[in-house]
């Protein structure tokens, strides 16, 4: 185990589905980072993305491109004061740009 997954709420306390999560996920190890090793899996295997090998996606386009919207929603949504949509349509803006 090298890293914990912690949740803090700004209210306090957790919920008991947060607890049951924390519980399920409470330690994970992070990439390999050892000297002597190859270095870290994730830069080995967009190494062989980008030489036409196999090799695994741990996220693929679908999920960056739901990252970039839940994150432009928030950018929008600070910007609004309102809650805004995550989804693509009239109105949705780009990150660091002007909104389309």
């Amino acid at each position: 185990d090298s890293g914990r997954l912690q949740l803090s709420r700004r209210a306090g306390g957790l919920d008991p589905d947060d607890e049951a999560a924390l519980a399920s996920a409470a330690s994970f190890a992070f990439e390999n980072y050892d000297q002597a090793g190859t270095g870290p899996e994730s830069l080995c295997s967009f190494v062989d993305a980008c030489l036409g090998r196999e090799h695994y996606v741990g996220a693929g386009a679908e999920v960056g491109l739901a990252v970039v919207r839940a994150i432009d929603a928030m950018y929008r949504s600070a910007r609004s004061g309102r809650l805004e949509a995550c989804a693509p349509g009239e109105g949705a803006g780009i990150v660091g740009g002007e909104a389309g």
